[in-house]
Order: structure tokens, then C-alpha cells, then sequence
């Protein structure tokens, strides 16, 4: 048989596109090794057959193209460990990177499961609750869906590259002065629960402590009822509110078209 192979075959061969070869030849990872004087056409030859594959080995093992290329202009064994050693160390960034996606997803199916047996709604309870971050954006008219929903984007933007820090809990501040004048529909922030690690200078410290807590179900334009049964429930029994109150956004629009089905949990630091 002729050691002279066109594009076409080369490709039926190794079970890949002219397309990708086409590449390969163009950034100069794999160029036809004969061209034909006469007629101009290109040739790959079977001595090229060990090197298409290990591009292929390579390219399953996550290395780059421009790392493979790298590779075979310098062809020695420190060069390859050296390569290996890196795609190693990538690999294993990767796993630890879908390992937290892994547990992000659990705590999401287990947040919606808990939300689902939560036996009272609008019963107010009285947790301990650890410090937490979140990066907030400050909105000056509330009652502006576009100022709201550009503030959001300007958040959720921070995690172009940072998209594991993000907890999934988005949520609204409503200014303990409003609470106290029963204006429970101003807020003036929309924030994003962040990990621990995530640096940016938005951050705000929601503090630890006591808080007054309620579950709502249903329409946000309704939370008004728990907002008067946690402030009640905090006049009756003597609390005082120092802080302002923080809405998260349990279950919402992302989970359900319903909006009876929504549930938002309201916490109020108190003492």
C-alpha cells in the first residue's frame, strides 16, 4: 500500500473530522508531510499516524493544543513530565471544582426539601445565627423592577470568574427604620450570599446573633402579614429590634412559575 494518505482518509482512519485536521495544519500541530508537485495535493503519511494519536491521548488527558504543540517541538521526557505534572495539577483543581459544585447541589435539593416540610408558616422563631458575607448593591427607588433587576445583574456579574463562591441565596434589606414605620416594602440593597473566601470590597458582615425569623409563602406583595406578625410576636414578648431586616429568597421564580408557592424567609436581629 502507497504511504501517501489524503486528508479524507486520514480522518476516516482516526475517526476524526477534515475540520479538525484542517486546524491541526493551519496553527502548525499536524501538517501534511508530502505536498504532490504536480498537482498540489497534500499527504499525511503513517509515520504521522503516532503522532495524531498521542495529540488525541493529550487532548483526553485536558491538555491544550498549545501545550501538545509545545510538547512535540520539544520532545524530551522532562518537557512531557513537566506538561503532565501541570495537567495534573489541573485535573485535580477540577475535581475539587465539581466536588463543591456536588455539595452546592445537595444543599439546594435539601434547602427546597426543607422548605417543602416546613409544618407553620408565619410562626415566628427566635434562632442563633453565625456570621455571614454578602456583596450588596444599594437601590434607591424600590419600587423600580428595572432598577432592581440591573442591580442584581451588577452582582451576579462579580462571579464571571469567581461562579463557585456564589451560595445561590439572593435576597433583599429592608432598613430597620422602615420596619418601624410599617414600610415593609421599601428596601434599599439587594445582596448575594457569598462563601467565606470571596474578596471584594462590597462586602458587608451580616452579624451573628439573635434573630427573629418567619417564613412567607406566597406572593412577595404579600409578605407585609409576616412582617406584622413578627413585629407583633417581638412587641409581645419585649425584644427589641437592632438591626436591619434581611429577606432570602428560598424559593422563587428559579424553582417555580407559582407564586403561591414562593417562600421567602424573613430574619430580624433582635436583643
Amino acid at each position: 500500500m502507497e504511504n501517501k494518505f489524503l486528508i479524507g482518509d486520514m480522518a476516516k482512519i482516526h475517526n476524526i473530522s477534515t475540520q479538525t485536521l484542517r486546524y491541526y495544519d493551519k496553527i502548525g500541530l499536524l501538517k501534511p508531510k508530502i505536498i504532490d508537485e504536480n498537482n498540489g495535493y497534500r499527504y499525511y503519511t503513517i509515520e504521522q499516524f503516532e503522532q495524531l494519536d498521542t495529540i488525541k491521548y493529550l487532548k483526553v488527558l485536558g491538555m491544550t493544543l498549545k501545550d501538545i504543540k509545545e510538547h512535540f517541538e520539544k520532545r524530551e521526557i522532562g518537557n512531557i513530565v513537566k506538561l503532565l505534572e501541570k495537567q495534573k495539577h489541573l485535573t485535580y483543581k477540577k475535581i475539587q471544582e465539581l466536588e463543591l459544585i456536588g455539595d452546592k447541589i445537595d444543599h439546594k435539593i435539601d434547602c427546597i426539601k426543607d422548605c417543602m416540610n416546613i409544618e407553620e408558616y408565619e410562626k415566628v422563631r427566635i434562632r442563633e445565627i453565625f456570621e455571614r458575607n454578602i456583596v450588596l448593591e444599594y437601590i434607591k427607588d424600590s419600587d423600580s423592577a428595572v432598577e432592581f433587576e440591573l442591580a442584581l445583574k451588577n452582582l451576579q456579574n462579580l462571579f464571571k470568574d469567581n461562579s463557585l463562591m456564589f451560595t445561590g441565596k439572593i435576597g433583599i434589606i429592608v432598613p430597620s427604620n422602615h420596619l418601624k414605620t410599617h414600610r415593609f416594602d421599601r428596601y434599599n440593597a439587594v445582596y448575594i450570599l457569598v462563601e467565606d473566601k470571596f474578596k471584594h470590597s462590597n462586602i458587608k458582615k451580616l452579624p451573628a446573633g439573635k434573630y427573629a425569623c418567619i417564613y412567607h409563602k406566597g406572593s412577595y406583595r404579600e409578605t407585609y402579614r409576616s412582617y406584622k406578625k413578627l413585629l407583633d410576636y417581638l412587641k409581645d414578648h419585649h425584644y427589641e429590634i437592632i438591626g436591619d431586616a434581611i429577606e432570602i429568597g428560598l424559593v422563587d421564580v428559579s424553582v417555580t412559575l407559582n407564586e403561591e408557592e414562593y417562600i421567602t424567609e424573613i430574619q430580624v436581629p433582635i436583643k
